[in-house]
C-alpha cells in the first residue's frame, strides 16, 4: 500500500537524524561556514494506523505550497494549471484542490459536517464539488470546497483569530483514491498564522 513506503520513508529520514546526530557528537570542534538549512514546507508525521497529521507552512501571501497525499510532502510543479502531481495547495487560510478551475487533475471535495475524523470510515458516494472559478468576492483566489458557504473556519473578531469548524472534508483524487481531512489548527507553536495543520488518511 502506498502509505507504507510513505511510513518507511518518515522512519529513513528519523534514522538519518540520529546518524547525524551522533556525528555532530563526535565532532564538536568543526566549524561550518553556511548558514542552517530552512525549514521543510511540509512536514508529515505518522499518527496513528493508517492516519497522518500534516503542518504547511502556507504563511506567504505571494507562494502556494503544492501538497501530495503520495508523498506526504511539497511537490514543486513546472505548471500547476496542468500538473497532476499535487491534490491540495496552501496558501495562507486559502486551501484549493487539483481540479476544477484550480487543475486539470480533476480532484473535488466532499464536505461532512459535524463528524470526528475517526468516525468517517468511508468516503461518500456523492456531493463531491470541483473548484470553480472565483466570483463575486474580495480576493481573485477560486471559490474552492474548503471556502464554500462559511468557510472552513470560524473567524473571531474579538481575537482576531481563525478556529477550523467541526467537520471532515473527503478528497476524491484524479487518481481515484480517496482520502479524509479534517483541520486541526491554522497557527503554530509560536502562534503565528498560516500554518494550517491538518490530519488525513486514504479511505477504502
Amino acid at each position: 500500500m502506498q502509505h507504507s513506503s510513505l511510513r518507511t520513508r518518515l522512519g529513513h529520514a528519523a534514522q538519518r537524524l540520529v546518524l547525524a546526530s551522533a556525528l555532530c557528537a563526535c565532532a564538536e570542534d568543526l566549524q561550518l561556514d553556511t548558514e542552517p538549512e530552512a525549514s521543510e514546507p511540509v512536514v508529515t508525521e505518522p499518527a496513528g494506523e493508517n492516519a497522518f497529521t500534516t503542518r504547511v507552512d502556507a504563511s506567504s501571501s505571494d507562494t502556494w505550497i503544492y501538497f501530495s497525499f503520495l508523498s506526504g510532502g511539497e511537490v514543486i510543479p513546472a505548471d500547476p494549471a496542468t500538473s497532476i502531481d499535487w491534490d491540495l495547495a496552501f496558501q495562507r487560510f486559502h486551501i484549493i484542490s487539483n481540479g476544477g478551475a484550480s487543475g486539470s487533475a480533476g480532484a473535488a471535495v466532499a464536505v461532512i459536517p459535524d463528524q470526528p475524523f475517526d468516525a468517517v470510515l468511508e468516503a461518500p458516494v456523492e456531493g463531491y464539488v470541483a473548484d470553480l472559478p472565483d466570483g463575486d468576492d474580495d480576493d481573485t483566489v477560486v471559490d474552492s470546497a474548503f471556502e464554500e458557504g462559511d468557510d472552513w473556519y470560524d473567524y473571531d473578531q474579538a481575537t482576531n483569530r481563525l478556529s477550523p469548524r467541526p467537520r471532515v472534508y473527503v478528497v476524491q483524487t484524479g487518481r481515484g483514491t480517496r482520502y479524509k481531512l479534517a483541520i486541526l489548527d491554522y497557527y503554530d507553536a509560536a502562534g503565528s498564522s498560516g500554518h494550517p495543520l491538518f490530519s488525513w488518511a486514504e479511505l477504502p
